[in-house]
Formats: structure tokens, sequence, C-alpha cells
């Protein structure tokens, strides 16, 4: 990780300008076997977790997306209409759109 790090660090790395230090801590790193501890443990993430990997090998063998989770969207074809949406709705006042109410 430090490895990797390292690089992206001196890829993005332009002279001249300001930086400021930061760093990660990661403690407690477990393989992806060991399950999590839990405070009140009922078995079901133990259930869950085997129900997530019928359903990735599901997937897997029948195609992504032939099952999904009831909370998932079911298309990517939605998408937002901004078209009316000024250009600078957040910076300008004279850009935002005038609504009046009679009554």
């Amino acid at each position: 990780m430090i490895k990797a790090a390292k690089g992206l660090a001196e890829r993005l790395f332009v002279e001249g300008r300001a930086y400021k230090k930061a760093g990660i801590v990661l403690g407690g790193l477990e393989a992806s076997d060991v399950p999590q501890a839990e405070f009140f443990d009922d078995g079901r993430a133990e259930r869950a977790g085997r129900l997530s990997r019928a359903v990735d090998g599901l997937n897997a063998s029948l195609g992504a997306g032939s099952l999904r989770w009831a909370g998932e969207k079911a298309s990517t074809a939605w998408g937002s209409r901004c078209e009316t949406q000024s250009p600078c709705w957040t910076t300008r006042w004279e850009d935002l759109k005038a609504v009046r109410a009679s009554v």
C-alpha cells in the first residue's frame, strides 16, 4: 500500500505548489474470510454473508444484474434534467430563476 501511495504522490507532485501533510492510519486489517465481531451477534451477519455470496455466484453464472437486491436501482437510463438550471446557480444571484406567485 505504501509503494502504491508513494507512486501516486510522485505522479501528482508539482514543483512549487504548497502542500499540507496528512496521513491515514489503518489498524486491525483482517483477511476477508475473518468475520467482523459484533457486540450483539445474533447470527444475521453470517446468514447475510452467505446470501450475498449466493447472489454473487448466480450473477457470475447467469450474467451481471440477473439478480438484484430490492433496493437497487433497476435502470441506469434515468438521469436528472438540468436544462433549466442556471449555469452559475451557486455563485451569481442574477442567474437564479425568478418565481412569482399570484394570490
